[in-house]
């Protein structure tokens, strides 16, 4: 299965000078991919394309949008969740 980071739209804020530099991180099971960090933009196109091997068509696949943080943790912006048996269709 292909599972495909595309763009984010109109993100918060998160840094303490007003910026945000987002990552997404797509996992099913336990196999994860990770885009590219976009340095400071709220309306992030990564275009990127990831293949996941599909081992149970019941299960969700995540994905997870964060703010990358140079000297701290990054912060988690937002999480989506899609089960495998829509994508398939």
């Amino acid at each position: 299965m292909r599972g495909y980071c595309l763009q984010a739209q109109h993100l918060p804020k998160m840094d303490l000078f007003g910026s945000v530099d987002p990552y997404c991180v797509l996992r099913l099971g336990n196999q994860e991919r990770k885009s590219r960090i976009i340095k400071k933009n709220y309306n992030p196109e990564w275009k990127e394309d990831f293949v996941f091997n599909i081992t149970d068509e019941k299960e969700e696949l995540m994905l997870s949008l964060y703010d990358w943080d140079r000297t701290s943790k990054d912060e988690l912006i937002g999480v989506a969740r899609v089960k495998v048996t829509v994508l398939l269709l």
